[in-house]
């Protein structure tokens, strides 16, 4: 019973470090998938289902980042100054 704690404990701290990005070597990569492969045999597979809300948020913040940069450039092509009100405005408006 104690494995199974330490297991979830594992999994619910250490789920976004277990993404396979692509910038990981293959061993790196291989060790991910392998420890995935233990933990979701362990878990049932739950662990699965948190590493892809860990993935899912980070592209969520990735996708965000992209988008507040384009539309703060749009925001300054139309004259206004990054920090005031009427940017801060402008870019709500083009997130909506």
């Amino acid at each position: 019973m104690k494995w199974i704690a330490v297991i979830l404990l594992l999994c619910l701290t250490s789920c976004s470090t277990l993404i396979v990005r692509d910038d990981d070597h293959a061993a790196e990569a291989t060790g991910k998938v392998f420890t995935r492969i233990i933990l979701g045999a362990g878990t049932l597979f739950w662990s699965e289902v948190f590493t892809q809300q860990a993935k899912n948020e980070e592209e969520w913040v990735a996708a965000a980042r992209i988008q507040a940069t384009y539309f703060g450039q749009q925001c300054e092509k139309e004259g206004l100054t990054p920090g005031t009100e009427a940017y801060k405005g402008c870019i709500s408006v083009k997130f909506n």
